[in-house]
């Protein structure tokens, strides 16, 4: 027997994180283990509550929790700008089971004026990530374990 569940994303403001943030730190600490320890929880918090970071929320039909993602955006100085997914965290489901949510962030970041969008992450990314494609039809590129997205 196949469960369908239909999945949605939000983007939190500042006084949704702060109200949310003891049910979503957990998850982010949890994806962060996994980093080179250069961003705190706190950082995060911090920079979510001043706009300069994004938290987006997953939830499934009954609206629970399933996926906490945290984006910035990068600006460069050939006046390229792109959104990166510093964290993306799939609570109790696989992170391929809602993959369509990827078109809301990629809209997203067309809206903010991106053309692509960036995934600094490890090698294991590489497996679930080339099974994407924007609505342009472009795929992640493995940059340095930097993935990218031409959008």
């Amino acid at each position: 027997m196949t469960e369908t569940t239909e999945f949605r994303s939000v983007l939190l403001n500042p006084q949704e994180v702060l109200k949310l943030w003891p049910q979503i730190e957990p998850d982010i600490e949890k994806a962060l283990a996994h980093s080179i320890l250069e961003l705190t929880a706190f950082y995060i918090c911090k920079q979510a509550l001043s706009g300069h970071i994004h938290i987006w929320l997953t939830l499934d039909a009954n609206n629970k929790i399933v996926c906490t993602t945290t984006t910035r955006f990068l600006n460069y100085p050939n006046d390229k700008k792109t959104l990166q997914i510093i964290t993306c965290t799939a609570k109790d489901r696989k992170w391929t089971e809602f993959f369509e949510q990827h078109k809301s962030v990629e809209d997203f970041a067309r809206q903010s004026g991106c053309s692509s969008i960036q995934v600094w992450g490890r090698k294991g990314w590489q497996r679930q990530l080339k099974k994407l494609t924007s609505s342009v039809g472009s795929q992640y590129k493995t940059l340095y374990y930097v993935y990218n997205m031409e959008i």
